[in-house]
């Protein structure tokens, strides 16, 4: 992939099994899903080369002598790429992961130099309505290894992502039914935010029907309190939904659910 080294298949497997491990911060799941986080850090990169630059992009981090996600930014800008950012090409990346396919985004949601689909499924949690309101930690658990090893994290940490499917969602009453996501106060009061609020990232994706394009809405990363509930929106006449959350600050936990 650079420096002479091949695509690390296994570890962007391990991560692909348990995305909610953090592209950002190192060990959030421990030594024992470390390898995760080698996978979330390669295929990142990996989407960057193929649609920001290739190898002048990997030259431009390199060199840079601006690191984490600021680098990132500044290495698009100096490549020409001056209207993306990390949170941007972060979002897109994410999508890519749950998509893989050149339609929607003229190519934009798949990977040009690997097949995802050779190296391993993408965990998504299934999530029936009649659920209701859940929360993150209640409802997954703790995240497991591809080994099937115990992390002990049932939180998510920044720009980590968790997939959700919605069981039957083209049988439920567009009319009666509403998606509701509420944000939470960080999990562990010893990493502490600028007002000790988090904010999150969340996207709706419905697939293509035979009589609909497939369609993407994303909620702009907005300021979550305990209290705040917010209401995404919702598409008549699409079969299927996914949910994408991420926070950008943690660990945390969040509640969400389709309801009446």
């Amino acid at each position: 992939m650079m420096c002479g080294y091949g695509v690390p298949k296994s570890d962007l497997a391990h991560y692909l099994c348990s995305p909610s491990n953090s592209l950002t911060v190192w060990g959030d799941q421990g030594d024992i899903n470390i390898a995760a986080d080698y996978g979330a850090a390669a295929l990142f990169m990996i989407y960057m080369a193929d649609h920001f630059g290739g190898a002048a992009l990997i030259s431009h981090l390199l060199r840079n002598q601006i690191t984490g996600e600021a680098g990132i930014t500044a290495a698009l800008a100096e490549l020409g790429h001056w209207q993306w950012t990390f949170p941007m090409v972060f979002k897109a990346w994410r999508l890519t992961n749950l998509i893989r396919a050149e339609t929607p985004g003229s190519g934009l949601y798949n990977y040009i130099s690997i097949d995802l689909d050779d190296i391993q499924p993408l965990t998504i949690n299934r999530y029936a309505p009649k659920s209701g309101m859940v929360s993150r930690s209640a409802f997954l658990g703790p995240t497991y290894s591809l080994e099937g090893y115990d992390t002990g994290v049932d939180t998510v940490a920044a720009y980590s992502v968790d997939y959700y499917s919605v069981d039957a969602f083209g049988s439920l009453s567009k009319i009666d039914h509403r998606v509701v996501f509420e944000g939470a106060n960080e999990a562990d009061q010893s990493v502490p935010t600028s007002d000790g609020n988090v904010d999150f990232s969340v996207t709706m994706y419905f697939p293509a029907t035979s009589r609909l394009t497939a369609r993407i809405t994303d909620v702009p990363i907005y300021h979550a309190s305990e209290t705040g509930m917010r209401y995404l929106a919702w598409f008549a006449g699409y079969t299927e939904a996914y949910i994408l959350i991420s926070p950008n600050e943690g660990p945390v936990d969040y509640q969400f659910g389709v309801v009446q």
